[in-house]
C-alpha cells in the first residue's frame, strides 16, 4: 500500500428528510488519519453504486490536495491508493465512457475517473465487513464500531466496550 491510502463510503439514501446518500471518507498518512468527512451528497443518487460513486469523487478531490500539500512540504507521496466497497462504482470510474445506466451522472462527478487516467491515483475494491468509512456513514454494532476506532486509531482497543453509563448516569470506565 501507498503512504497515503483513503476510503469512501456512502450510505445509500440514508437521510430521511431529503433521501440523500451520507458520504463519509476517512485519508490516512502511514495508517494514521489526517482528514476525514461525514457530509450529506448534494443531489439524490438513483442507486448504492451512484452513491459511492459520488462519494469516491469527493474522497478523490480531498486525496489530491492532500498530495499536493504533502508535495509542498518536500514529502515524496507514492501514487495514493482509494479503497471502495462497491464493485459498481469501481467499474464506473474506470471506464472510458458512460453508459445508458450512468450518463445522467454529472460531469463534475468524473473527477476520479480523471485521476485514474493520469495515473494519480489506485482504487482497490475491499469487503464491505473491511470498510473503515463505514463509521462515518451509518450506525454501526459494537464489535464493528470497536475494530474501525481501532483501525483509525481513535481509541484504545476495547474502549468503546469498556465504557459505561452509571444509574447517576455519570459515566465510568468499566
Amino acid at each position: 500500500f501507498s503512504q497515503l491510502t483513503s476510503w469512501a463510503d456512502a450510505g445509500y439514501a440514508n437521510a430521511w428528510d431529503s433521501r440523500r446518500s451520507i458520504s463519509g471518507n476517512a485519508i490516512l498518512f502511514f495508517n494514521n488519519p489526517i482528514s476525514w468527512l461525514s457530509k450529506q451528497q448534494s443531489v439524490v443518487p438513483q442507486s448504492t453504486t451512484e452513491a459511492k460513486y459520488i462519494s469516491m469523487n469527493i474522497c478523490a478531490k480531498q486525496l489530491q490536495w492532500l498530495t499536493y500539500v504533502l508535495t509542498d512540504l518536500h514529502l515524496s507521496i507514492v501514487k495514493p491508493t482509494l479503497f471502495n466497497d462497491n464493485s459498481g462504482a469501481i467499474i464506473i470510474s474506470k471506464q472510458a465512457s458512460l453508459n445508458t445506466n450512468t450518463k445522467h451522472i454529472k460531469v463534475c462527478y468524473q473527477y476520479v475517473h480523471d485521476c485514474i487516467m493520469k495515473k494519480l491515483l489506485n482504487i482497490i475494491q475491499v469487503g464491505s465487513n473491511q470498510m473503515i468509512a463505514d463509521i462515518l456513514t451509518k450506525p454501526l454494532g459494537v464489535q464493528k464500531l470497536n475494530t474501525v476506532c481501532n483501525q483509525l486509531h481513535l481509541v484504545d482497543p476495547g474502549g468503546v466496550s469498556d465504557i459505561r453509563i452509571n444509574m447517576d448516569k455519570t459515566i465510568s470506565k468499566v
